[in-house]
């Protein structure tokens, strides 16, 4: 499977089980990660939670990344921190 498929599950589980709003962001290839987009999950916590982070439609979505190994909530990999992203998808 790829980044796209672990979020997929990821942001599946976390929505049925939780209930919390999900978004996938696809960040752009750099030379940081020779070229490589990548997909990651960020999710909208009913409470505070420290990490990296953004606004979207008056919500704060936490970056949560399945496919960044013993990686924290809100941790971007290092190789994304300073690339170009978008929302992919939004549900």
């Amino acid at each position: 499977n790829n980044c796209k498929d672990r979020v997929g599950v990821f942001s599946w589980l976390v929505r049925e089980l939780t209930g919390l709003d999900v978004l996938f962001v696809r960040y752009e290839g750099n030379a940081a990660s020779q070229g490589v987009n990548h997909i990651a999950c960020a999710v909208a916590f009913e409470t505070p939670v420290d990490g990296d982070a953004f606004e979207f439609k008056g919500r704060r979505y936490v970056v949560c990344d399945p496919t960044y190994i013993n990686a924290g909530i809100g941790r971007t990999m290092p190789c994304y921190a300073n690339a170009k992203w978008e929302i992919e998808y939004y549900n």
